[in-house]
């Protein structure tokens, strides 16, 4: 069946185009929403902290602070009480409630969702005050050591506050329950006994990752301009914002800087996404703002024509943040010069999702061009060889594929980069990742690639899984990241946690989910330092600066030994791919389209021509193009469920962009419709057709043409259209004997024959046809005079 790009962009944005590989089996059909009843369980469990939520809409508990426990003090936890009903709340009441003591992260992320008779040791009950509509109250707990909760004892315990009260309704009073929990932890007292540890008690090994990464908002739809990039439009502010005073990512920076003095230094590592290295280096000098960028016009226009032509340029105004990206590239550059600073995948990419559109370029673009990105813009040598999933697991298959990370193989530090490595690529090379023998397929790995994965998405007996090929799954805690990953204004739902634990974290307050992260970050040391294994912290992608400083703190309080994160044990790995749903993972009719994009693209740059008089190259046109396809595949927000149907909308409106901007990239290779009939005075007459070309670049391509009739042209081999211009192509057809006139399809393809252009039809007549009709009909009518004349004498005589 023929291949054609016209076709495949005809299809909807949720269509789907099969291209003979088959994806995982666990790839969703669809987005899988936590508003859609058929989801929401996969995003929290439907009979974990029950009511809750709903009781959240009117009564709210949110902890503000607490002071540290001792076993022989006292303990204080103030708690805000909000009423964010329309009606009165009365007889409210708190009470503290705890949970035994629990020795790892995962027993506590199992009691942090039982139900509250789970939390058997109970305190004293404090009544509250009415709460009138939209009123806040804080109430401050003080307990002894030897109080009710017993917390006279060290150790670690989730602890439980019971609110309860009623809200008075035109229909009558209306009961309320909801709770606020958190995990603490019990310090030794002054008056407690010395332990008998060993002076030569393990000290836990640490790695810790400090990433860095965020939105950019580049608007969709640029392609590759040079020697210089083309002027920088993005769709909104946002990103500016991020890295100005108080912006999240340089507030992340300050944060970072006080993790990489002193011991730490040796065990942490920055992970960058290169894509806002990228977008924050253009910005500094200068951009525009807009949130779409206009019709794609690639026509040649005569100037008569542009004075009727409708003005279709977006609307813009001139950017805000170029000093703000150029403070902020600076301070990372000062971090980056001296420490480790490895490159997280393009836009913090899925890697799954960009693996089920089957294009090998894709997975390049992800994995290889950061490399070159921050050692370009930054001036560094970043660590190499590691990789980063944005879902925090691998999907089985796709393992080969991380050795595109290889520094040994890339070009992406060389002169040319990607744009060499394609041209290097063999025409059969279509970019598919199918098997190992494709031409598609990376290179086996040199040296070892190691990707962070959590510890339960791969079946191994050491810290680092060797899957083969010189591949490396260096896993992290996953209840550790999974607790972390909750913590903020955007708790995260991660792939690789235990959905029988999984609840809207929503309902306990920001305050109480940091203390949470920071007494399970505590128990997660003591665990690796009882069993002597190398403990890698793992935070999310797109921390907030609170989250990390806990962190960054939490650590500087205890007694570690930092080391590199691959400094671990190898043995063998099997089993790769998380145990559980992935409510976020991308569906089918998301990636679908973005494959078929992505095709379209690689055989855009095989149709067109390099010309040693143009800076631009074949593949640097469609880069862009290809980065925008990555972007739509972006995790970063995608697994909240308050961000989740935002991300899903942000990648469908990206997709369509991306389509019709390949569309009319497409529709300006075509040939020009040369009217309805051609008349020839012989059958050795041409024919004239004209082609043009609106892209930048020359295209390689070729006529074909179908015709019913059976006549037969004579195409040239293929066609040559300058960048930006227009030929007229001569050809000549053979017409069947008997036929008055013969029709043909023709169109434009690429030299591999994959369709362009729309056909256009013409009809061929000879001249010397319609002679012939005129020979026999005077013929006919001599023929008649003289029988007339005949005739007529004969009846005088």
């Amino acid at each position: 069946m023929m291949r054609t790009l016209r076709g495949l962009l005809a299809v909807g944005v949720a269509g789907t185009v099969l291209f003979g590989t088959s994806f995982p089996a666990a790839a969703a059909p669809f987005p899988q929403s936590p508003t859609h009843p058929d989801y929401s369980e996969l995003w929290a469990n439907p009979v974990v902290r029950v009511g809750e939520k709903d009781a959240e809409e009117t009564l709210t508990a949110e902890l503000v602070e607490v002071t540290p426990f001792t076993s022989d003090g006292s303990v204080s936890a103030t708690v805000r009480l909000t009423n964010r009903s329309s009606e009165p709340i009365t007889q409210a009441s708190i009470t503290a409630r705890r949970a035994g003591a629990v020795a790892t992260v995962a027993e506590a992320r199992r009691a942090l969702a039982q139900d509250v008779g789970a939390y058997t040791t109970v305190g004293e009950t404090t009544a509250l005050e009415d709460l009138a509509p939209g009123e806040s109250a804080e109430v401050t707990l003080t307990y002894e050591a030897e109080n009710p909760l017993s917390l006279n004892f060290t150790g670690t315990y989730p602890l439980l506050f019971a609110i309860s009260g009623q809200a008075i309704t035109p229909e009558g009073a209306r009961l309320i329950s909801t709770s606020e929990r958190t995990l603490i932890r019990v310090e030794a007292g002054a008056s407690d006994a010395p332990t008998d540890a060993s002076p030569d008690a393990a000290v836990p090994e640490v790695s810790l990752l400090l990433p860095l990464t965020a939105r950019t908002y580049i608007t969709p739809g640029e392609t590759g301009e040079a020697p210089e990039d083309p002027p920088l439009l993005l769709q909104n502010e946002s990103f500016s914002e991020q890295l100005s005073p108080g912006g999240r990512l340089l507030e992340l920076l300050d944060v970072y800087a006080d993790a990489l003095t002193g011991p730490a230094a040796a065990g942490t590592c920055l992970a960058v996404d290169p894509a806002i290295v990228y977008t924050a280096s253009r910005m500094v000098d200068g951009y525009q703002v807009a949130g779409e960028r206009g019709v794609v016009d690639t026509q040649p226009r005569r100037l008569r024509d542009s004075w009727t032509t409708e003005n279709t340029a977006p609307d813009t105004s001139d950017g805000t943040g170029a000093d703000a990206a150029a403070t902020f590239l600076e301070t990372l550059r000062g971090l980056a010069a001296d420490h480790c600073v490895t490159a997280l995948p393009w836009a913090n990419a899925d890697l799954g999702a960009v693996a089920r559109t089957n294009n090998a370029w894709l997975m390049r673009e992800t994995l290889e061009r950061g490399q070159g990105t921050l050692a370009t813009i930054l001036g560094i040598k970043p660590r190499t060889n590691l990789v980063i999933p944005g879902s925090g697991y691998l999907e089985p298959g796709t393992e080969p594929t991380m050795a595109w990370a290889d520094a040994t193989t890339t070009t992406v530090f060389e002169t040319g980069g990607l744009a060499a490595a394609w041209e290097a690529a063999t025409q059969e090379d279509r970019g598919a990742l199918t098997t190992a023998a494709a031409p598609g397929e990376p290179i086996p790995a040199q040296q070892p690639v190691g990707v962070l994965v959590a510890g339960n998405t791969v079946q191994a007996d050491t810290p680092i899984a060797d899957l083969g090929a010189n591949i490396h799954a260096v896993t992290f805690d996953a209840s550790l990241a999974a607790t972390l990953a909750a913590t903020g204004a955007q708790p995260r739902t991660t792939a690789y946690s235990n959905p029988a634990f999984r609840y809207d974290y929503r309902v306990d307050s920001e305050t109480a989910r940091a203390t949470t992260a920071a007494n399970s970050l505590h128990l997660a040391l003591g665990t690796a330092a009882q069993d002597e294994e190398r403990l890698l912290i793992m935070p999310p992608a797109d921390v907030d600066a609170s989250t990390a400083r806990l962190i960054v703190d939490t650590l500087a309080g205890e007694d570690v030994a930092y080391v590199p994160a691959t400094a671990a044990e190898v043995s063998p790995g099997t089993n790769t791919g998380t145990p559980f749903t992935d409510p976020a993972a991308y569906g089918d009719t998301e990636v679908q389209p973005l494959a078929q994009q992505a095709f379209i693209a690689d055989d855009i740059s095989r149709l067109l021509i390099n010309d040693p008089g143009i800076a631009l190259t074949r593949y640097g046109y469609t880069a862009p193009l290809r980065r925008d396809m990555i972007t739509a595949l972006s995790a970063t927000g995608r697994s909240t469920i308050a961000g989740f149907d935002t991300s899903v909308e942000a990648t469908r409106q990206r997709t369509t962009v991306l389509r019709d901007t390949l569309r009319g990239i497409v529709s300006s290779v075509a040939l020009l419709p040369p009217g309805n009939v051609f008349t020839r005075t012989s059958d050795n007459s041409p024919l004239l057709i004209a082609v043009r070309n609106g892209l930048p670049l020359p295209a390689h391509t070729s006529i074909k043409y179908t015709s019913d009739d059976g006549m037969v042209i004579s195409t040239p081999d293929s066609v040559i259209i300058p960048a930006r211009g227009s030929l007229t192509i001569q050809m000549t057809a053979d017409t069947p004997d008997g036929e008055n006139a013969s029709t043909a399809d023709l169109w434009l393809a690429t030299t591999d024959g994959a369709r362009i252009s729309d056909p256009i039809t013409i009809s061929v007549r000879t001249r010397t046809d319609a002679i012939r009709i005129g020979v026999v009909a005077a013929s006919i009518i001599a023929a008649a005079g003289l029988a007339l004349i005949y005739g007529i004498g004969k009846r005088r005589r």
